[in-house]
């Protein structure tokens, strides 16, 4: 999209619409502003003097005696010369000059974001709430607002430790699987599921499924649930630290995960009808294989 200049007012659109994404910008040694350019047609919405539309320099900073001695500093092209057409900005960063939301999106991402590559759809399970798989479809794909994520986009942090045992640099992998507290809740919940053997090397690996080529795809599914409510109930309880200072005791995060996954298999599985005690007790007893 090219901008035509109708009007002052189309400018000032154009400004605010990337104002608040300025920092950001300049932060990766872009600078939006000088990068728009006016190309001149009419020359009603030009000024000769602080637009910039020769050169890629201003002419009040290139002959700065003259500009200090004209009488009318704002005068526009169309009061010093005689032009047919309409005025309109172009933007340097874009091979064509068209200006748009999406392009400066698009390369803000190709200096934030990293290379697309292995992207998979967002994933899903019918037993817990969309929010859930979209969470660890970001968790998968390193794209969760960590701290040390924000850090290198600029934010102004007082530290970067992992807000769960602030011991090290917080990162997604530290906060869902290698924290002592992360550790911690896993190891109770593989113990409550009577899984001690099973391993995870990464967040990838934590939530692509239990490792027993054995266990019937119902059981895998419980599992599913199981691993993904973990890792969502880590993300909130690190949130509810860091933002209301709650205490996190491991028994209790514990317990409402037992809850919350018995709760959301109940109500949204029609296959499976559970039993509370039996979920707490033996729960890979829904485990129908041999």
């Amino acid at each position: 999209m090219v901008l035509n200049t109708n009007s002052r007012n189309c400018s000032v659109w154009m400004w605010s619409s990337i104002q608040k994404n300025e920092l950001e910008f300049r932060i990766l040694n872009i600078n939006v502003p000088n990068s728009f350019t006016k190309k001149r047609f009419n020359g009603r919405e030009t000024l000769i003097w602080k637009d910039l539309w020769l050169d890629n320099q201003l002419l009040c900073e290139r002959f700065g005696r003259l500009f200090r001695l004209d009488a009318n500093e704002d005068s526009t092209l169309a009061e010093r010369m005689t032009i047919t057409e309409k005025d309109m900005w172009t933007l340097t960063l874009q091979n064509n000059g068209c200006f748009s939301s999406s392009a400066l999106n698009k390369i803000r991402n190709e200096h934030l974001l990293p290379p697309p590559i292995n992207r998979s759809p967002t994933m899903r399970n019918n037993a817990l709430p969309q929010k859930i798989g979209v969470f660890i479809w970001r968790a998968h794909m390193g794209r969760l607002p960590i701290r040390v994520e924000l850090d290198k986009r600029g934010t102004d942090l007082d530290w970067v430790l992992c807000a769960l045992c602030k011991n090290e640099i917080e990162t997604g992998d530290r906060v869902l699987r290698s924290c002592t507290f992360a550790k911690d809740i896993w190891k109770r919940v593989l113990s409550w599921w009577k899984n001690n053997s099973q391993m995870y090397s990464s967040v990838a690996d934590m939530f692509r499924g239990m490792k027993d080529n054995q266990a019937s795809n119902e059981f895998l599914k419980i599992w599913q649930t199981i691993e993904w409510v973990v890792g969502y109930s880590l993300w909130k309880k690190r949130n509810s630290k860091l933002f209301r200072r709650n205490m996190l005791i491991a028994p209790v995060v514990f317990n409402e995960i037992q809850s919350t996954n018995y709760q959301w298999i109940l109500n949204r599985s029609k296959k499976l009808d559970l039993d509370w005690n039996q979920w707490l007790l033996n729960p890979d007893v829904y485990d129908d294989h041999g």
